[in-house]
């Protein structure tokens, strides 16, 4: 069952998307942080968010 549609509108068909293109696929496997960047990154998420970790903490 199609949807009613006025007399004026014309029926067109949709216009279909371009592909979008592929990106490069990362390696496979798992992916490893570096440990000093995972501290420099909590140092620095708690130095940002203190009031709300101090708000939480309580």
């Amino acid at each position: 069952m199609s949807k009613p549609r006025k007399v004026e509108e014309p029926q067109a068909p949709y216009a279909a998307k371009k592909p979008a293109k592929v990106a490069a696929q990362p390696p496979a496997g798992p992916r490893f942080a570096d440990l000093e960047k995972v501290r420099a990154n909590n140092a620095k998420l708690i130095r940002v968010h203190s009031k709300v970790l101090q708000k939480l903490a309580q």
